[in-house]
């Protein structure tokens, strides 16, 4: 019913030393009587690579270094620098061949494990990356670094308790340091800690703008909205949200505004956040998920299934670590908006007259392949979820974990109501406003529309219109299944009049009420019998379930072969338009490739 990844926090990490810096980090390796001798010296090689770094020739940086190995195979420094050129450009399974390299030579280098645990967070190789800075702990704790980095690799496992404790002493020896106390935040958060986390995301905030780091302060603003969000401080999550921009304007930033743009069911600005997202950020998909989802949800299928397939052919997974998200979860999301892709585009295409026999083929075809699509992404999203669900029990996260087992049982109700009502029982103490999704959910198990609607109408009216039209979708579904078609009339008006593109990729269908006129009324009332297998319901009555009114279609067909229509609902015109109707002798594929224009127009969102 809702699109709920846990809190997805932004990380900010010190970068490699790299430059000029280099040289500090290591000991003169070459004895002064091989330089006098006139040999090649670990600090010829490791000046002149930086050299060719600077000149953007990184090819002969890395021959340079290389080549340095070989004369020097003892030498630290040329191995850890080759491994920071890989690693700045996320060359991360090649930086880390080589700091392991370094680390066999000298274990307790600093430098060397330190950087040898981060890239092992960004290939997601989590459990070896906590390892690592562990040892980075146990062996410098002067390092206010190696426990921050560690702090967020604990956030990144949820071991919440085990990052707390390391948080708190951190705090205890270097003070309120603004990094220290984002992560503790973060921490807090995934804790539903509401007051403990806010509380350390302002202090953060605090210091950053005391300091003049702008950044650091929007990625704070950032976090402190979507914990505000999680805990249905809807106003105060947006405002947060302009603040992160305020400061700096970075793509998270809009993601954020964007998501709470379109839990109102604000299209056009959702998509204006989303865009500007993608336009600034080159190195994650976020934004390319979030315009996937938003063009599911608003039925433009075509550009959800171009983003979602672009992200699911994608190797590269290293952004991951600046977000504590893990690849299972990604997948899950991943493979079940894929699902609903191809399970809305099979709907889609039975609902779209063909023109011809040979077109009722194809479309036979390609509903059978697109159904077959949707259940393997649904068997793989189920595997995904329940992988995560496992993860998250053993790292103690009950919450979490009840949820995700939930989501991954949905298509066995009896087994998904138990985990719901656990994760219910564990959520609503913490959040209380959650205890209407939760009922919704319940209604849907127990495929009650009445129940699907008291909740329904519990929800915000503002915030939560996302969840109402999904609700409105539920309803329409279950009474159709049901023969109640007046209850499953009405909430396919107002879901249409919330969404107009939910209508089709869920196999709803409109009600409207339809007149004919026009020279050649015989072709409008042909084309008025195709509308029953375009998303339309013909309806003779004025007024359906709790007095709704359907839609009004007209359709005008004129003896120069052109087929006018107009849809008016609550007294305003939503579409309309005048087509050309096809020169063909055959009435019936006349009416049909009118029928379907009517159709792409009454249910698209622009």
């Amino acid at each position: 019913m809702r699109r709920r990844t846990g809190i997805l926090v932004l990380h900010v990490s010190a970068l490699i030393l790299f430059g000029a810096a280099v040289t500090a980090l290591y000991p003169q390796e070459t004895p002064p009587e091989a330089e006098e001798a006139g040999e090649r010296s670990v600090d010829w090689y490791t000046e002149r690579a930086l050299e060719a770094v600077d000149s953007e020739n990184d090819t002969r940086a890395v021959e340079l270094l290389k080549e340095g190995q070989e004369r020097h195979p003892q030498a630290v420094r040329l191995y850890a620098t080759l491994g920071d050129l890989y690693f700045d450009e996320e060359l991360y399974r090649l930086a880390l061949a080589e700091y392991q390299q370094a680390e066999r030579i000298d274990p307790n280098n600093f430098n060397v494990i330190h950087s040898a645990g981060l890239s092992l967070g960004r290939l997601n190789r989590d459990n070896e990356a906590v390892r690592y800075l562990e040892r980075v702990v146990e062996l410098y704790p002067d390092s206010l670094e190696a426990y921050a980095d560690l702090g967020w690799m604990y956030f990144k496992t949820h071991q919440l308790e085990a990052g707390e404790e390391l948080m708190l002493e951190a705090i205890e020896e270097f003070g309120e340091e603004r990094t220290l106390t984002m992560t503790l935040g973060t921490i807090y958060a995934d804790m539903y800690e509401y007051e403990n986390a806010k509380r350390y995301y302002e202090l953060s905030i605090e210091s950053a703008l005391a300091d003049g780091r702008n950044y650091f302060a929007s990625v704070a603003y950032y976090n402190l909205s979507l914990l505000q969000k999680a805990f249905h401080r809807f106003n105060d999550a947006m405002q947060s949200t302009e603040e992160s921009l305020a400061q700096t304007e970075r793509a998270t930033g809009h993601l954020a505004k964007g998501e709470l743009y379109e839990m109102q069911m604000n299209f056009r600005r959702a998509h204006e956040q989303y865009n500007r997202a993608y336009n600034l950020d080159e190195d994650t998909p976020l934004a390319k998920l979030d315009l996937a989802a938003l063009y599911q949800t608003f039925g433009r299928l075509e550009e959800a299934l171009a983003y979602a397939r672009d992200v699911y052919e994608s190797e590269d997974l290293h952004w991951m670590f600046n977000f504590g998200i893990d690849e299972r979860r990604h997948h899950m999301e991943l493979h079940g908006l894929l699902a609903d892709i191809y399970r809305g585009t099979a709907h889609e295409v039975s609902m779209t007259p063909a023109r011809s026999p040979f077109e009722w083929v194809s479309h036979t075809v390609q509903r059978i392949k697109h159904r077959v699509l949707a259940w393997y992404h649904d068997m793989t999203f189920n595997r995904y979820a329940a992988a995560a669900a496992e993860a998250y029990e053993e790292q103690g996260s009950q919450l979490n974990a009840q949820w995700t087992y939930f989501r991954a049982h949905e298509q066995y109700p009896r087994v998904a109501k138990r985990y719901l009502e656990r994760a219910r029982e564990l959520e609503t103490e913490l959040i209380p406003d959650t205890e209407p999704l939760y009922a919704m959910h319940r209604a849907v198990l127990n495929e009650d529309p009445d129940a699907i609607a008291a909740a329904a109408d519990s929800l915000h009216p503002r915030w939560e219109r996302l969840d109402i039209a999904k609700g409105l979708r539920e309803i329409a579904r279950i009474a159709r299944a049901q023969g109640d078609q007046s209850t499953a009339g009405r909430a396919a008006v107002e879901l249409y009049r919330m969404n107009r593109g939910a209508i089709r990729q869920h196999g709803i269908e409109l009600p409207v009420r339809v007149s004919v006129r026009g020279d050649r009324q015989d072709v409008a009332r042909s084309v008025r019998g195709r509308l029953s297998g375009a998303g339309f319901r013909i309806v003779e009555d004025d007024a359906l379930a709790r007095g709704v009114v359907p839609p009004h279609l007209e359709l005008e067909a004129r003896a120069d072969g052109r087929v006018s229509f107009r849809l008016t609902d609550e007294g305003r015109t939503v579409a309309g338009d005048t087509v050309e109707a096809p020169a063909s002798d055959r009435r019936r594929a006349v009416a049909g490739a009118v029928a379907r224009a009517v159709a792409d127009a009454v249910f698209r969102v622009e």
